[in-house]
């Protein structure tokens, strides 16, 4: 199976005034879900994984945390982890 390209989404966080970016990589699977650590970002780190073609039948969810990657900077964003975690359940 070919992936096709990756479609690239901010979704609007109203609370926060911030758009939240994550990279969606089509499959017919199960969805798997990718998140990075602090000080990288999921767009620069996972793609090449998710390409990989043992997991070519999964869709692949790549988010970029709030300050990182593609995703905005929110100056009044706390950025702990508490708050990234609440940002993405949002």
């Amino acid at each position: 199976m070919r992936r096709t390209l990756q479609h690239a989404a901010n979704m609007y966080l109203a609370a926060l005034d911030a758009y939240l970016s994550d990279r969606d990589h089509p499959g017919e699977d199960l969805v798997r879900f990718y998140m990075h650590g602090l000080g990288s970002a999921a767009s620069v780190a996972f793609p090449r994984i998710v390409r990989d073609p043992r997991l070519a039948r999964y869709r692949a969810l790549l988010v970029d945390l709030l300050g990182y990657g593609f995703s905005d900077r929110p100056t009044a964003f706390p950025h702990t982890l508490t708050a990234q975690a609440q940002a993405i359940a949002r």
